[in-house]
């Protein structure tokens, strides 16, 4: 049982956005907070592993535009560039 209060200041505009996101998610403001501190904790930085898979989705990219590039196009690099960056974007969209 949790038995135990720690208080701090925000803006009305980050409560608000706090608010917001504990409707949105149905989750008690409390709960989404812990979460978030839990998650800092452990070092899960919220949006690393979107900036991650950003990135794949950029190197990927950059990989079927140098396969387009070279002459001729070899065929296993161009369906393996497209494969690896259409499982990245899919990623995204998860």
């Amino acid at each position: 049982m949790k038995e135990k209060s720690i208080r701090f200041r925000v803006s009305n505009d980050e409560k608000a956005k706090i608010e917001d996101f504990a409707l949105l998610t149905g989750r008690p403001m409390s709960e989404i907070l812990r979460l978030a501190v839990v998650d800092a904790m452990r070092g899960d930085v919220p949006g690393t592993e979107a900036r991650r898979i950003w990135a794949d989705v950029r190197r990927y990219s950059n990989a079927l535009l140098h396969v387009i590039d070279t002459r001729p196009i070899n065929i296993l690099h161009l369906r393996a560039a497209c494969t690896n960056l259409r499982n990245a974007a899919q990623q995204l969209v998860q």
